[in-house]
């Protein structure tokens, strides 16, 4: 740079030629050191007793510092120069220059204060922060349901996808009754939403190991899927929200969450079909899903094709956001639990997905319906349930006084009376160790059964035949 013979004599830390014009003004120099640290209440002569210099046995001095006492933290001279600074400008009340960018954003963003800047519009749900340099501009990271479709989160383990989906179903809990919103869960993770539970826009959430009811969940689904395709087709609208805008009654969008994708097939594969019919029918009848996974390959492609919306976190190799972005990003997320890549304004850009700080106020802050409707509770039959308790159920109370409840229909989960004016004779007939005894056991004493009934035929027992 300098095209001087002078520049190889510049081998200390520091030191330089100041050069002006054509050789106007041509000078060496040695630049300051602010790092040092700051010790104002020494005086320079203090100061240079608080060093010690070492001499070796070649002749080298090294000067040293005095140790400080364990506790103490000190700053660089640097550090207290800006701090004097902008002290003495608060002070004077000069207001600070606007800064040229955004700082970065947070790696932990809570929920609760950016409830407040969510738009009115129902079923929006906010997943975070977006963060748009080209803009300057860090907007909110928002989800419209049903318009976004089935969706589709993916990240490698620890991402933050757990932690996504809690943050969705909290924002919607909130702000949607149960008359509007349903949700159930197949939790194959972390039972991270547990949490949410209490709400009544749950109706369930089921574990891996609980067969029965992943059994009972599909065939639920499927059911639902089928009344609400005829109440479509009685009201000739197109979808469900055709169907609520006009009025025609009650069909709350019905979330069903996934989480740990790999992990349901590992245990249920025989539900695939079951679930690709859903996936594909389902959102004009209200139902969608949302569904997390660790690895692009956990899912085939005719699964993962009915996914409107993808959101990727923390993937492995920047080729894998292009099947979900449709571009090769230039950057990768900061590698903290929930950031990722998205696209805004026909660009990739970083986001951080917010954090519920206290899922377990869902279950005060969630909207109730004035009548007290609650999401339909998963049905399924419960092998060691006593019979007393039996008749406390809700289906169970709503049979007609006359008819003598014995048990269930096993494939739609629906109460299975009697109605002994029609019939004095019955034959039960089983395998050994079948139960057919134990199905008995309340014609035994049909006294006793009406008294334990509390309301399901209370005929006196000389009026039964």
């Amino acid at each position: 740079m300098l095209k001087r013979p002078e520049a190889a004599d510049l081998t200390r830390i520091g030191r330089g030629y100041l050069q002006i014009g054509n050789d106007e003004l041509f000078e060496l120099f040695q630049s300051g050191y602010s790092g040092a640290e700051y010790q104002p209440e020494l005086e320079p002569e203090e100061l240079q007793l608080n060093q010690i210099e070492l001499l070796s046995l070649d002749g080298t001095r090294t000067r040293k510092r005095t140790r400080h006492p364990a506790g103490t933290q000190s700053i660089s001279q640097l550090d207290a120069c800006v701090a004097y600074i902008a002290e003495t400008a608060q002070s004077a009340g000069v207001h600070p220059a606007r800064k040229l960018w955004l700082p970065m954003l947070r790696s932990q963003i809570t929920l609760e204060p950016l409830l407040g800047q969510l738009p009115a519009r129902p079923y929006s749900a906010i997943l975070g922060k977006i963060d748009y340099p080209e803009q300057q501009a860090q907007p909110l990271y928002t989800l419209s349901f049903p318009r976004c479709g089935n969706v589709l989160i993916i990240g490698s383990a620890g991402s933050g996808k757990s932690t996504l989906v809690q943050t969705i179903l909290y924002t919607l809990s909130i702000r949607q009754t149960p008359e509007l919103l349903n949700w159930y869960a197949l939790d194959c993770s972390n039972h991270r939403l547990d949490a949410l539970r209490s709400t009544p826009h749950c109706g369930g959430i089921v574990y891996p190991e609980e067969e029965e009811k992943v059994k009972r969940l599909f065939s639920q689904l499927t059911e639902l899927m089928q009344e609400r395709k005829r109440m479509l087709a009685d009201a000739g609208a197109a979808n469900a929200e055709d169907y609520r805008a006009a009025g025609k009654g009650v069909m709350p969008l019905t979330l069903v969450v996934i989480d740990n994708y790999a992990g349901f097939m590992e245990n249920y594969e025989r539900f695939a079909e079951p679930l690709l019919k859903l996936l594909r029918e389902g959102m004009a009848c209200g139902i969608q899903f949302i569904v997390t996974m660790n690895a692009p390959m956990d899912m085939r492609s005719r699964w993962s094709q009915n996914f409107t919306t993808t959101i990727p976190l923390q993937l492995n190799e920047r080729a894998d956001y292009y099947s979900y972005l449709g571009l090769t990003p230039q950057m990768m997320p900061t590698g903290e639990p929930g950031s990722g890549l998205t696209i805004f304004n026909g660009s990739v850009v970083q986001f951080q997905c917010a954090y519920v700080a206290d899922p377990k106020a869902c279950s005060t802050l969630a909207l109730r319906a004035a009548s007290g409707y609650r999401a339909p509770a998963l049905r399924y039959i419960d092998k060691q349930q006593l019979y007393a308790e039996f008749l406390q159920e809700t289906a169970i109370q709503a049979l007609p006084e006359d008819a003598l409840p014995l048990g269930w229909y096993t494939r739609s989960i629906r109460p299975y009376s009697l109605r002994l004016q029609d019939t004095f004779c019955y034959f039960i007939s089983d395998v050994q160790g079948a139960g057919g005894g134990r199905n008995a056991a309340p014609l035994r004493d049909r006294t006793e059964v009406f008294k334990l009934a509390n309301g399901h035929g209370n005929a006196p027992p000389d009026k039964l035949y």
